[in-house]
């Protein structure tokens, strides 16, 4: 399996965090930019990202109309390069100091060339090299496209990105390790879902109380579809089915886990829970 554009990301901002000491680094920032880093001196510099020969050839088709016409070049990728390399032409609201391309050797063959009378860097990805901090190397070292700083105008929003997505992933972790928690205390098996299956935002597995795990399957051979179950941990449990399942449940006997509601209620009460 090749290299994945997120893990060269990845490999992007470690370098630019713990090798050469940036202040901070995000990902898909101003311009739609992959890897966006800011150094202590307020200089910013962005990493495009490349893993496709397709793309990085459309690209540099693009900085050679550039470079070679005078009327620009119309497309996203286009104004985005004619605000760098063309500033007065075409002005964007945020351009960093220094821009690279950057990918494995064999993607950025040949792109040095065309790149040689251009401010911008090129950087390629070494799989081979045992240390993260060699698995990059800077083939052609960028210029400045211009000397301004970073201003607060522009710190501020990247320090509420930063902060939004470190509160998400806390939130996650904490989500993650209760329920890895209540896992160990109940005991719980991933079970694959049937292909017939129409499960909700594409999920596959769901974590089964291994007291319904034999129930579940059998219900699931039956054609009968569940979406949600609890054993009850001491207290009652229920299985709760697809409306168009009901009449199934039915014919197999369950009972409803709340009497009086039959016509609207799809959950019902377990048969093996409490069995020995």
């Amino acid at each position: 399996m090749g290299i994945t554009a997120e893990q060269l990301k990845n490999t992007a901002i470690s370098w630019m965090l713990y090798d050469r000491g940036f202040l901070g680094a995000v990902t898909e920032s101003y311009n739609s930019s992959d890897v966006l880093g800011i150094r202590y001196t307020l200089y910013s510099v962005e990493i495009e990202v490349k893993i496709q020969r397709g793309d990085l050839r459309s690209e540099l088709r693009t900085i050679e109309e550039i470079k070679d016409s005078i009327i620009c070049p119309k497309g996203n990728k286009s104004s985005k390069h004619v605000s760098y390399l063309r500033p007065k032409i075409h002005p964007y609201s945020f351009i960093p100091n220094e821009f690279y391309f950057f990918g494995p050797e064999e993607i950025l063959k040949g792109a040095g060339d065309i790149l040689a009378d251009t401010p911008y860097g090129l950087m390629v990805y070494l799989p081979d090299r045992k240390y993260w901090q060699e698995k990059i190397k800077i083939i052609k070292r960028a210029k400045k496209l211009h000397m301004t700083k970073v201003t607060n105008y522009y710190l501020v929003p990247l320090l509420r990105k930063v902060s939004v997505e470190n509160c998400v992933l806390r939130t996650r972790t904490v989500e993650a390790e209760k329920r890895e928690e209540i896992k160990s205390k109940i005991g719980t098996t991933e079970l694959i879902f049937p292909e017939w299956f129409e499960p909700k935002y594409f999920i596959k597995t769901a974590e089964i109380d291994n007291q319904l795990v034999k129930e579940i399957k059998s219900l699931w051979g039956n054609g009968i579809q569940t979406t949600a179950c609890c054993s009850g941990h001491g207290d009652t449990g229920f299985i709760s089915v697809k409306p168009e399942h009901i009449h199934k449940m039915e014919k197999l006997g369950y009972k409803y886990f709340a009497p009086g509601f039959e016509i609207a209620s799809t959950h019902f009460k377990p048969k093996t829970v409490g069995e020995k």
